[in-house]
């Protein structure tokens, strides 16, 4: 989703629930007994009317703290992104929607809606059939980067999307849908036999940390760090237990100065390299592993024949992703350049991990679903094919996107300015 949403949370990285917590989560997945909205392949991006009723956007933090900036401001703000035409399309959708229009959520400049922005001239890994803007909540931010979200607000954001009349076309002659949350139907599905796998699957991983379904996945995490990577480290107990409590999040007090103190060079810089913050997350992730690969096909299965609301033909689509897979596959073959081997093998590494966790791709990027007081995601095999196909286009790490012969287009005035 990215911009001033964030990262919203996969299943495992709610690590304070229990497995009991999880399973019965898998079982209301399974059966259908949860309410699940669609999770888009999209652009994040926010926005809220001032008080002389003027759309105003943000995208980060510089963003929220300066009011926001106008559509005329996007102009410039997206000269040179990747994404231009995604983002200037997308806010002059909005802004031709909502200009003027009545904003139930008060003038403090503090709420704002989480949007979501689909292109079609632009699309990402899912080819969807119409151009879209999504307004997913309302979100009220408060200081030191924390959100509020309210109830009452969220049913208000509905009057907010009926006063669109449920869309528009811009004066660049671009249809665009404007929606709220969409709703997945989800049918019950048990008998299937990926919850029982699931389950099974989860059951080694606490059998192996000698857990219990009352056991955290914190818990988990911490076992898994320390009878894992943290072991190999020369050191004492003590210290290798505090460390495992200080990345996992097990007992936050822990300073990594005081593991470190009177610790040889070689000690005290693995010590670092586990317990500096900008590192916990890669460690946090890895030790999950068995964890997250569980859930990830459960997810996969969970989503296979699920709907978007904006795919008119999922199997279509599905073949589409598959012959996407094997175009990009060739392209990697016959590349010659000098990061030729070493693309094979990210390439070979992302296909194998997608594998891993599905055969068939999903014409659905995810849902979203309410878990442990907060949201949570499922997206099955979504991320890996992500990057997967997205390597020859974008590059990853140090190795470059293979380059298209395109030509430049100067975009018109019609296009750069709205004119007539």
């Amino acid at each position: 989703m990215g911009g001033n949403a964030k990262h919203m949370p996969h299943i495992w990285e709610h690590y304070d629930a229990t497995f009991s917590d999880v399973i019965a989560l898998l079982e209301n997945l399974t059966t259908g007994s949860i309410s699940a909205t669609e999770k888009f392949d999209g652009a994040n991006i926010h926005f809220r009317i001032d008080n002389q009723g003027v759309v105003r956007f943000s995208r980060n933090g510089e963003h929220l703290a300066a009011g926001g900036f106008t559509f005329q401001d996007a102009l410039t703000v997206y000269q040179n992104h990747k994404a231009r035409d995604l983002f200037v399309e997308g806010c002059r959708a909005i802004d031709e929607a909502f200009t003027g229009t009545w904003w139930p959520f008060g003038h403090s400049g503090r709420d704002w809606v989480n949007t979501e922005i689909i292109f079609t001239e632009n699309p990402q890994l899912l080819n969807y059939a119409n151009n879209a803007i999504v307004l997913h909540e309302v979100v009220t931010f408060l200081p030191k980067g924390k959100k509020l979200f309210d109830n009452v607000k969220q049913r208000n954001l509905l009057r907010l999307v009926e006063s669109a009349h449920g869309g528009l076309t811009t004066i660049t002659n671009r249809q665009w849908n404007v929606m709220g949350p969409c709703q997945v139907r989800l049918s019950n599905e048990s008998g299937q036999g990926y919850l029982t796998e699931a389950k099974a699957r989860l059951n080694k991983c606490m059998a192996a940390a000698g857990l219990t379904e009352a056991n955290t996945l914190r818990e988990f995490l911490r076992v898994s760090l320390r009878n894992g990577p943290l072991e190999s480290i020369r050191t004492t107990t003590h210290i290798k237990d505090s460390l495992a409590d200080k990345v996992s999040g097990t007992n936050l007090p822990v300073r990594l100065v005081d593991l470190k103190k009177g610790q040889p060079v070689g000690i005290a810089n693995k010590i670092s390299f586990y317990g500096q913050k900008k590192n916990e997350a890669k460690h946090c992730k890895a030790a999950m592993k068995p964890i997250i690969n569980t859930l990830d096909s459960f997810s996969a299965s969970r989503l296979e024949n699920l709907q978007s609301v904006l795919i008119k033909d999922s199997a279509a689509e599905q073949k589409r992703i598959m012959s996407e897979i094997s175009f990009e596959s060739e392209r990697v073959l016959i590349q010659e350049d000098e990061h030729s081997e070493q693309r094979k093998q990210m390439f070979n590494e992302l296909l194998g991990e997608w594998n891993n966790i599905s055969a068939t791709p999903a014409a659905i990027e995810g849902i979203v679903f309410e878990f442990m007081g907060g949201k949570a995601k499922i997206t099955g095999g979504f991320a890996p094919l992500n990057q997967l196909l997205g390597l020859n286009r974008y590059g990853r790490g140090s190795i470059p996107a293979i380059q298209n012969e395109t030509s430049s287009k100067t975009p018109t005035l019609t296009e750069w300015f709205g004119l007539v």
